[in-house]
């Protein structure tokens, strides 16, 4: 006879205080149990003695094996490239069975934890769609990615004693973003009792979501010292779960830097070392002591005479063509630094509104007018996992809904990306790679923002030798530098095809823009020839134009 799968709803009854929260556990009816989702807000001066007595009396129960409990400050680094990659295989197996079972490595040998946690999956789904506008089929994988991820590190112990009438409690506190809010969700949807402490400010989620969570309000917002979280020695006993984090080592290239993440579907992976013959694409400043993150387009059958020559021409002298991997001066491996220091002046006013016209057919702007468009270029500097910046690089406003686009080299091997934007002190924190290819080297990174994007040239007049082209970028860390150029040939390589161009660009301007002197970008910078020079490759405006569709508008 086939098991009944329990469905988890969340009661709507109030819980006033962390008393009820500890001691409350939802009744169940027809195969239907509930669970409590709660945002607790603002803080008071009974708050942190309060989560004190919460914390032994739960751990004591535990101990006895009454229950399952943790408490945890924040959510584990996002996934390794290869972690990545087998979390995305999860996700295209749940798909092929119809999404009945979700496996990951913790509910492989558990059929009905494997259902519920499907159930799970496809109402968190729901609810991404419900609340945010145009979500793709790969924004929703790169969601459950990150979810099952976490869903394996955080619960993991919980689920070696888990059954579908197990009494869990999680606590954990100021989540900020839509997926940790989401993360949370999901664990009330295989059982758990959630407790969000926001004290120093609410989830930064939708209406639509907070409607999922009931709010405590117990104060105003401010700083609290909580106690600190239990140790694992504290919860190894009776059927206790161990409390500490478990921390999953990124996989090392041959140069020993950790790099990128899961391959899309259709894209080939990149953690490989370098092959002679290859071209190094690194158009990233790296700090001192750091080395450098090594992207490489990986090798292809070649199709076309002449992409077989130029790679060709390009072999003779492997050493010769490489990113802009150059190490910028000693101290710039903090957060601070990594924006300062490069002695550029603050734009005048209201620049960003003037930046991005519609360019008028034909009509070629001075190179004043083209400066401006700078504020429409950000810096991005990419950090690993302890919030280091360990490389900075450069990016295109390509769409008013925070989308930019830079080199996939830029972003390999980041945990997280911060950006900066002319006339805006704020520095936007983000971990949403929307789309990005490898072999094109490109990619899509979003933020919360609204932006003023650069158009991108349509090909209504082929480009010829000798134009004169403008290339922003913030190389070395100079943000948002201007320079003018020409194009100075054609290439293809590996059947992409990119532009010569020889306005100066440096490590760190990689992602930058190449412009036409009507304000358009023909293409996005990408690698150089250190043996030359001003001899420097942009992947051109048809592959742009094909790659960012639906992401411009």
């Amino acid at each position: 006879m086939e098991q009944v799968v329990i469905r988890y709803r969340h009661n709507a009854m109030q819980v006033p205080s962390l008393s009820v929260f500890m001691n409350i556990k939802g009744g169940m009816n027809h195969n239907c149990r509930d669970v409590y989702f709660i945002r607790l807000l603002g803080q008071n001066e009974h708050l942190a003695a309060d989560v004190a007595r919460m914390d032994e009396t739960l751990t004591l129960r535990m101990a006895s094996g009454r229950l399952l409990y943790r408490r945890m400050r924040q959510l584990p680094a996002p996934p390794s490239p290869e972690e990545a990659e087998v979390y995305a295989r999860c996700y295209l197996e749940w798909l092929s069975c119809g999404r009945e079972r979700m496996r990951t490595r913790q509910t492989q040998t558990n059929d009905v934890l494997a259902q519920v946690l499907s159930n799970g999956c496809k109402m968190v789904l729901d609810c991404y769609r419900t609340g945010r506008s145009g979500v793709s089929e790969t924004m929703e994988r790169n969601l459950l990615v990150k979810l099952l991820y976490w869903f394996d590190q955080v619960a993991g112990d919980f689920l070696k004693h888990w059954d579908e009438r197990c009494c869990m409690k999680l606590v954990a506190e100021n989540i900020r973003k839509e997926p940790e809010y989401l993360f949370f969700y999901l664990l009330t949807l295989i059982g758990a009792d959630v407790l969000l402490l926001q004290t120093e400010g609410d989830a930064a989620v939708c209406t639509e979501w907070k409607k999922l969570s009931a709010e405590l309000v117990v104060g105003a917002y401010g700083s609290c010292r909580l106690p600190p979280c239990p140790k694992p020695g504290e919860m190894q006993t009776g059927r206790a779960p161990r409390s500490g984090e478990v921390q999953i080592e990124g996989s090392l290239r041959q140069d020993g830097v950790q790099t990128g993440r899961a391959p899309r579907s259709g894209e080939e992976p990149t953690g490989r070392g370098q092959r002679p013959g290859e071209m190094q694409t690194g158009c990233v400043a790296k700090p001192q002591g750091q080395r450098p993150v090594r992207v490489h387009i990986p090798e292809r059958s070649s199709r076309h005479p002449s992409a077989a020559r130029t790679s060709g021409q390009m072999e003779e002298g492997r050493s010769a063509v490489s990113g802009f991997g150059q190490r910028p001066r000693s101290g710039s491996a903090s957060n601070a630094s990594a924006w300062s220091g490069s002695g550029q002046s603050r734009p005048e006013s209201g620049r960003l509104a003037a930046a991005c016209p519609s360019p008028a057919s034909g009509a070629e702007k001075s190179f004043e007018e083209l400066a401006r468009l700078a504020s429409s270029v950000v810096m991005i500097a990419v950090h690993e996992r302890s919030g280091e910046v360990v490389a900075t690089g450069s990016g295109i406003m390509i769409g008013p809904a925070g989308y930019i686009l830079t080199n996939h080299h830029v972003l390999a091997g980041g945990s997280y990306y911060s950006v900066r934007i002319e006339e805006d002190e704020r520095i936007y924190d983000t971990d949403e790679i929307i789309k990005y290819h490898n072999v094109l080297d490109l990619a899509v990174l979003r933020i919360e923002r609204r932006l003023r994007p650069i158009p991108i040239y349509r090909g209504t007049k082929g480009l010829v030798r000798g134009q004169r082209v403008v290339a922003i970028g913030s190389p070395m860390g100079l943000f948002n530098s201007v320079s003018d150029g020409i194009i100075s040939g054609f290439r293809r390589i590996d059947e992409v095809d990119m532009i010569q161009f020889t306005a100066p660009t440096s490590h760190g301007s990689s992602g930058g823009a190449v412009l036409n002197l009507q304000g358009e970008v023909i293409g996005i910078s990408t690698a150089g020839i250190d043996s030359g020079q001003n001899l420097n490759l942009a992947v051109g405006y048809e592959c742009i134009n094909q790659f960012v569709r639906g992401f411009t508008s």
